[in-house]
């Protein structure tokens, strides 16, 4: 029997949203904004982390994190890609109402019985991880965190769906505000160390996870709808796999660093990897939380290749040019914010920053797959990347130690990305303009090398050519090998002096 919608949805709940680039830009920009604001306070947190947890432990705090979100990427299902893939799908409103209420109530479910479940064995995860219980509580208030935060991220993508991303913003401010006065409490001023650490990020999530979990709940209903939700389970299912493969790709180099060097090794490579990373936190993560939920919809509009190959075109520059100002300036920005002991992750931040670039582009490119429901495909990709990555990882962490395991990381997604190009033009007749993504990571890649290899003597010479590089050379080098079609400028350019003669 097919369980009944407990409460009414808000009368836009079931409406799609609106087709075309500009409402995407605009989106896309609030969220922009919203993680660079979250990335300041998120680096507000790295000076106090580094300051106040040694390498060890800050090891240690990579390790205990990176399995609860292995274990968070099975249990969750991958039921958020699902929800977007079936609410496009939805023949009414009605039935989107459907897709929402199920959701929700499916990973309620779901969240209570992994809480349940870990906590019984957390002795024996901390005993396998370091080889005794003495993380045990770590490992406990990690769970909590991770099961509520499970329910939350549903909620929050039901905001994506109906694109409310100023609240999305407000609502990701709040949580990591909250974290950060916590952090600032336990670990400066009560000195809990890594404990300190993971108990604000609880209390942070305790907060904020119930309100948002009830505020959604009551616009969408809950209720369980059988049919529905085996459908939506079998399109996931090949996605836990894939989401498997992708945690090995990002973060089996921690444990292969762990097991042939050191837990100090494995601190200052994580501490360059956040760095590398944030091509995808304040780039990548962003535009998928439009484009996650856009792809459905323009995939079905005619005209789409060149609407994806304009996508194509602002983004890939968008990346290279983020990744090209990151490997430029990272020796200078380690130098303020960290003690000397971390100064060598600057290294290896570059070759962590490309891989990102490929990765971050390979989402268009995986688009098409998710939009012909061939996720099976999406795990075959992931997969080539994965093994790539812990093959190569073998091969020279143990003779180049962090420096290997950043090459490996860059080789792997370069890997996934060919894959998936592969296996796209299989399952799609969309067509991709290849020079509109070859032609800025070439000039990158030129950019990086000069600016990088350059001694000016001084740090104010230096910062200066740097700039100049980034911000002269970059666009025209990009223009001069014509990254962007002429007639796609034109009509940038008529959209800016429309959006300047609207806004006065």
């Amino acid at each position: 029997m097919t369980a009944r919608t407990t409460a009414a949805p808000e009368p836009d709940a079931g409406s799609p949203p609106p087709v075309g680039l500009t409402g995407m830009i605009g989106h896309s920009a609030v969220y922009w904004g919203g993680v660079m604001v979250s990335k300041l306070i998120g680096f507000l947190l790295i000076p106090i982390y580094t300051h106040h947890l040694t390498p060890a432990d800050y090891g240690t705090l990579e390790l205990v994190a990176l399995t609860t979100d292995v274990m968070a990427l099975i249990i969750g299902g991958r039921l958020v890609a699902a929800m977007f893939r079936f609410y496009h799908a939805a023949a009414d409103a009605a039935e989107r109402r459907q897709v929402l209420a199920t959701s929700l109530t499916a990973m309620l479910i779901v969240g209570l019985l992994f809480f349940i479940v870990a906590s019984f064995f957390t002795g024996d995860i901390a005993r396998l991880l370091f080889g005794s219980s003495e993380h045990a509580t770590l490992l406990q208030i990690v769970f909590f965190t991770t099961a509520l935060e499970l329910v939350q991220q549903i909620a929050m993508s039901e905001l994506r769906i109906h694109e409310r991303s100023r609240l999305f913003v407000a609502i990701t401010w709040i949580h990591l505000l909250l974290m950060l006065v916590g952090s600032i409490l336990f670990l400066v001023v009560f000195d809990w160390g890594v404990f300190g650490v993971l108990l604000a990020a609880a209390i942070a999530t305790g907060v904020v996870g119930p309100i948002v979990i009830v505020s959604v709940a009551r616009r969408t209903g809950l209720g369980l709808h059988p049919v529905l939700l085996q459908r939506m389970v079998v399109y996931s299912l090949p996605l836990i796999p894939a989401a498997l493969f992708l945690f090995v790709l990002h973060f089996a180099d921690r444990y292969i660093l762990n097991m042939f060097v050191s837990l100090e090794a494995v601190g200052l490579y994580a501490l360059a990897y956040k760095f590398g990373f944030l091509i995808s936190a304040v780039i990548a993560h962003p535009f998928s939380l439009i484009w996650g939920n856009r792809m459905h919809v323009l995939y079905r509009e005619t005209g789409r290749d060149r609407m994806y190959n304009q996508v194509l075109s602002a983004y890939g520059i968008v990346l290279v040019g983020a990744g090209v100002g990151l490997s430029l300036f990272i020796d200078e920005v380690l130098a303020l914010i960290s003690p000397p002991v971390y100064h060598a992750a600057a290294s290896l931040v570059p070759i962590i920053a490309a891989g990102y670039v490929l990765a971050a582009m390979n989402q268009l490119s995986m688009g098409p797959l998710y939009a012909e429901s061939r996720t099976g495909w999406v795990a075959l990709a992931t997969a080539a990347g994965a093994g790539v990555n812990v093959v190569v990882n073998f091969l020279l962490v143990p003779f180049y130690g962090a420096t290997g395991a950043a090459v490996a990381t860059l080789i792997a997604f370069t890997a996934m990305a060919g894959v998936t190009q592969y296996l796209a033009a299989r399952a799609s007749t969309l067509r991709w303009d290849y020079h509109r993504a070859f032609a800025p990571l070439a000039v990158g890649v030129v950019i990086v090398v000069i600016g990088r290899s350059s001694d000016h003597g001084s740090i104010v010479m230096a910062i200066g050519f740097k700039l100049l590089l980034l911000l002269v050379v970059y666009p025209l080098a990009l223009l001069l090998v014509r990254a962007v079609p002429v007639a796609d400028l034109a009509e940038f350019w008529r959209w800016l002096r429309r959006s300047a003669v609207s806004a006065t």
